[in-house]
This record gives C-alpha cells, sequence and structure tokens, in this order.
C-alpha cells in the first residue's frame, strides 16, 4: 500500500547517524529554509547548533540523515529534534523531501516540516486552552491545552467528509496521559484499492488499540478504491508543569535496556536470574524504579517483538499486594523499554537458545506456547494486557 511518507514519528536514542560529511552544509540550508518561512510568525534566531525560537524557549536542530540519487531524482531524510524547558524528552520527527537537485529535496523537506509538524507545536503554545483534555494519574488531576483547530493534511481522492482524525479519538485520550507535561500525538490513515490502514502515536511509540480506532475512522471514508491519506500532528501541554522528576535519560534507558537483554540471555536458573538481577541493579544504580520495571517487562517486550505477538494498549501492575491498571504510555519510562528491546532485535541475530532464556523469564512466552498447542496460529495470536509483578515499595513517578 503507498504510504505518505514525508514526516514520520521518530524515538530518541541518543546522537543521530549523520550520514557523512555533508550534513553541516545541507543542515544550514533547512535551517535558512526554516527562518525564512517563519518570519513574522515568531522571533526565530539562529545559533550554533539550529534555530531558538525566543517566544516559546523551542530550540530545534536538525541533521540531514541520507541523500540519495535515483535516474537524475533526489530524495533527502532529515532528523528534527525539538527540546523545551517543560519537555520530558526531545521531540523528534524526521522529514523527508523529493527535488531535481539535492538541495531542493531538502528544501522541499523542511517545506513540509514547517507545515506539518513545526506549525502545529507553535499552535499549541499559542492556545489559550479553549481545547483542552482533563485526565487524572497517581492523584493528581491535569489539564492539557492543544492548538483550538489541529490542521489535518490531506493527499488523494475526496472522501466525502470533513477531516477529524483528532476528534475521532479525544475522549479515550484522558486514559493514556500519565505524569508526563507534555504528549505528542501523531495520527495517520490511508486506504488504497480497498486496504485501510490507522496509526496512532503517543510521544512516538504505537498505541494499538488507538489503532485500531483510528481505521475504524477511515472506514467510514466513501471512496476506499482511491488513495487517500490524512496526517494530523497534535502537542498536548500541561498548563502547570511539574518540576523535573527523578527518572533516567531516555537514551541511557535504552542503552541500559540493551545490556539487561545481553544479561537475561544467560539466565538458566535461579542463581543466574539473581545474578543478572543483581547486575542490572548495578547499571540503573539510583534509578530503583527502573530496575524493577526492567526485570518485569523486557522479557515480556521481547517475546513480543521476536515472534510477532500482537499487543494492546493495557499494563497491569502488581504492586506488592495491589493491583494497578494503565496504558503503556502512562508509565513514563516504558517507551524507551519497548525501543530498546527493538534495537537490540534489530541490530542483533539473537541464537534460539539464547532468546530463549529471555522469554522464559516472563509470561508470555507461556501464553503463546499454550495457543499454539491448541492449535492457534502464531500471527493470530494477541496479549491485551503486558502483567508485570513490582516490589511493594514501587512508586509509579
Amino acid at each position: 500500500m503507498p504510504e505518505d511518507n514525508r514526516t514520520s514519528s521518530a524515538r530518541y536514542d541518543g546522537e543521530p547517524d549523520t550520514g557523512g560529511d555533508f550534513t553541516d552544509e545541507f543542515a544550514a540550508i533547512v535551517y535558512d529554509d526554516i527562518m525564512r518561512r517563519v518570519n513574522g510568525q515568531t522571533d526565530a534566531r539562529l545559533y550554533d547548533d539550529g534555530i531558538m525560537f525566543v517566544k516559546y524557549q523551542l530550540t530545534l536542530s536538525c541533521t540531514v540523515q541520507r541523500i540519495g540519487e535515483s535516474h537524475g531524482n533526489y530524495s533527502a531524510e532529515m532528523l528534527y529534534i525539538l527540546t523545551h524547558p517543560t519537555f520530558d524528552e526531545p521531540l523528534c520527527e524526521y522529514a523527508s523531501g523529493i527535488g531535481s537537485t539535492a538541495e531542493e529535496a531538502i528544501i522541499n523537506g523542511a517545506e513540509q516540516f514547517t507545515a506539518a509538524v513545526l506549525l502545529s507545536i507553535f499552535s499549541a503554545f499559542d492556545s489559550v486552552g479553549e481545547c483542552s483534555i482533563v485526565s487524572e494519574f497517581a492523584g493528581r488531576t491535569r489539564t492539557f491545552k492543544c492548538s483550538d483547530d489541529p490542521a489535518v493534511y490531506v493527499i488523494g481522492a475526496d472522501f466525502g467528509g470533513e477531516p477529524d482524525m483528532f476528534g475521532y479519538i479525544k475522549s479515550e485520550l484522558p486514559d493514556y496521559f500519565g505524569s508526563k507535561n507534555a504528549y505528542w500525538i501523531k495520527l495517520y490513515a490511508v486506504c488504497y484499492d480497498g486496504k485501510i490502514s490507522g496509526e496512532v502515536r503517543i510521544n512516538g511509540a504505537v498505541m494499538f488499540e488507538l489503532s485500531e480506532k483510528l481505521r475504524r475512522y477511515a472506514m467510514n471514508w466513501r471512496d476506499k478504491n482511491s488513495f487517500h491519506s490524512e496526517k494530523q500532528f497534535v502537542l498536548l501541554l500541561d498548563k502547570e508543569p511539574s518540576g523535573d522528576v527523578n527518572c533516567a535519560p531516555p537514551e541511557l534507558v535504552i542503552d541500559i535496556t540493551k545490556h539487561a537483554i545481553d544479561l537475561f540471555t544467560d539466565v538458566t536458573d535461579d542463581e543466574s536470574e539473581r545474578r543478572a538481577c543483581a547486575k542490572l541493579k548495578e547499571l540503573c544504580g539510583m534509578w530503583t524504579q527502573l530496575t524493577a520495571e526492567m526485570f518485569a517487562l523486557i522479557p515480556d517486550l521481547f517475546t513480543c517483538v521476536l515472534l510477532g505477538v500482537k499487543q494492546g494498549d493495557g499494563l497491569k501492575l502488581h504492586i506488592g499486594d495491589a493491583l494497578v491498571k494503565l496504558k503503556r504510555s502512562q508509565l513514563r519510562d516504558f517507551g524507551y523499554i519497548e525501543q530498546g528491546v527493538i534495537q537490540y532485535l534489530a541490530e542483533n541475530q539473537v541464537p534460539d537458545e539464547l532468546a530463549y532464556n529471555v522469554m522464559c523469564m516472563g509470561s508470555v512466552m507461556d501464553a503463546v506456547s499454550t495457543a499454539v498447542s491448541n492449535g492457534a496460529e502464531l500471527e493470530r495470536i494477541g496479549i491485551k494486557e503486558l502483567t508485570a509483578f513490582l516490589p511493594g515499595n514501587y512508586e509509579l513517578l
């Protein structure tokens, strides 16, 4: 199915691969183009590593990841990283463009990023809060403001209605918000030749149940045989952002996750499991809640990613004798742990016997084995909620 790949969510995983010595030269083209496009809308200033949008205290940096050429046409892929004093993590987006020259491809990509992403972010900061979402988490009520009229970018045939993806899922979102100060929502739906798909990401991580709901939204389109796509970006900001939370940086969580998997591949009995847990505690240091989360979640996430087990958005946390039900986006480090697992499996060919050691530490492997032995096909097996057993002194952050 054709896909509109001009912008796509990125997960923050440390320093990006620059892709070549041309990066600084081409990044300067990006900055010049963005400065020109936002001129008059906000006070933007160039600095050594990018652009500062003074009004919003927002900084932007860009690396050109790839330049390609085929039959005289050029393509460019760029990674944009935005930071703000109240953001819990950098906001990262890829954007791509095509053109008859490398410079034209870069400029076209910058145009798409500015229109689809950057102006959406400005709109959220400028919002007076008429469009807001109220959520409850860990005993605190939070009110998130967003753009009063988030734009939708439509490509393709007329579908016979007014696009409103955000409005379609908005009522579900309070259940997905935790203690972070900002939530970056990306919605994408597409149909072509009768095939329909939808995807919802929150802070870069796919939300499977929301994605299925968005697919049902696209089922209402009038013409499902012609190509039609909709993309929408929405930034939600806590009206009363909290101070710093004592959490490990995202890139460190991802790195520790990869080391943890290496430790878990050697777990074959109770004694080796205790040794792995002790080493994991050393890696996590002062972040004791991270040790508990990794030990509880990594084996089952590893199983789901490796075997392609479908997942829901739910989490069941057994904290001592208490049961707490959440969405995965509400657990601060969940997305980073998941990203670490995905990256590890993309970077390593894990021998079957070592992968088995990791999977046997969790409960999903038993559920999958039972389902398969009862005649279920692996590709049809799904886990609605992941379960984690955590110590009684564990605290939600």
